[in-house]
């Protein structure tokens, strides 16, 4: 199973089309995908709301303006009901997939604007 976002698809057509993709754009052509099935393109997908979260095949970890945290295993627990944050035993997993997030955020250049719990990216300079 790989990953997709919103920001892969300009990426992904303009591969297709045969145009240069500009460095500026912070999402990944799909076209490995689209090609191999089983191939992948990213470990995580993010998304942006009252903080930061990124989904992989086993985890969803979240973390938010206040500086609290959510992790869970989606594959035992789908419906995302038994916070293991929260517990001693993931501390390590806790700061592993922290780490991941924070690479994430540098790599796409954001920071959230905790007045109001937006995303802000580096302008684009093209």
């Amino acid at each position: 199973m790989g990953f997709s976002e919103l920001v892969d698809l300009f990426p992904t057509l303009s591969e297709l089309a045969g145009l240069e993709i500009p460095a500026s754009v912070q999402g990944k052509s799909l076209l490995p995908i689209l090609r191999d099935p089983e191939a992948s393109v990213k470990q995580y997908a993010m998304s942006f709301h009252r903080g930061h979260s990124i989904r992989s095949k086993q985890w969803h970890y979240m973390k938010y303006q206040d500086g609290s945290r959510e992790l869970y295993d989606v594959v035992k627990d789908p419906g995302e009901f038994d916070n293991l944050a929260i517990d001693d035993k993931s501390s390590a997993l806790v700061s592993r997939l922290d780490e991941d997030l924070s690479g994430l955020l540098k790599e796409y250049e954001l920071t959230v604007d905790n007045d109001r719990g937006r995303k802000k990216g580096k302008p684009n300079t093209r």
